[in-house]
């Protein structure tokens, strides 16, 4: 008997794994398990740049904090080829001595008045003030004019002889006056009428010299 049960255990073994190998093959091919996927490549991403800090920035692109505004007057630089501011004269200047002989013999001729009219009309503009003038008078080859030295324009002066040298006459000639009371500085300009040469002019006579005393 113990033969007999044996011999059904093993036939139900044998029957079991053959019904296994045979549920394994009809197996349908949706039942079977998918196909593993394959790894993907994993491309890192690049590391974003830093931006350059301040201190390593280029001395151009970095801001100056001592740069002066570009309005500021006062922190402009003067120019190199600035004018100096001239001063009043104190000694006479050109040829004093013959144009002030001419002036003072020579006669009035009739073109006298309108070569006065001509220099007054150098005053009043911009350039010179009219309060410098105080008298002109020409003569037959010389013309004499009464001026004032205005502190508060100083460059009337220049622009003065500017003008008549580039208009009416190059042969001029200043001799200082004095100062009066009130501080103001007089000056006379001589100068030669429109057309004359200083060749026109007669030598100026020499002063007589005093004769010695007899002992």
């Amino acid at each position: 008997m113990n033969r007999s049960l044996g011999l059904g255990i093993a036939a139900l073994l044998i029957a079991g794994s053959a019904l296994w190998w045979w549920g394994s093959r009809s197996t349908p091919a949706a039942e079977q398990p998918p196909d593993e996927p394959k790894a993907e490549r994993f491309e890192p991403e690049a590391a974003p740049v830093p931006e350059a800090s301040a201190a390593a920035r280029p001395a151009a692109e970095a801001p100056s904090a001592q740069a002066p505004a570009p309005d500021d007057p006062a922190a402009q630089p003067a120019p190199a080829d600035a004018e100096p501011v001239p001063e009043a004269p104190d000694k006479p200047m050109g040829p004093v001595a013959r144009l002030k002989h001419a002036f003072e013999v020579d006669p009035v001729d009739p073109e006298a008045i309108a070569a006065e009219r001509e220099l007054r009309a150098l005053f009043g503009g911009p350039v010179v003030p009219v309060e410098m003038l105080e008298r002109v008078r020409c003569r037959k080859r010389a013309c004499k004019l009464d001026l004032i030295w205005l502190p508060d324009e100083p460059f009337a002066f220049h622009g003065l002889g500017v003008q008549v040298s580039t208009m009416l006459n190059e042969d001029i000639a200043v001799e200082p006056g004095k100062t009066d009371a009130k501080g103001v500085l007089h000056y006379d300009l001589y100068m030669a009428r429109k057309g004359y040469k200083p060749e026109d002019f007669d030598p100026v006579p020499e002063a007589p010299v005093p004769a010695a005393r007899k002992p």
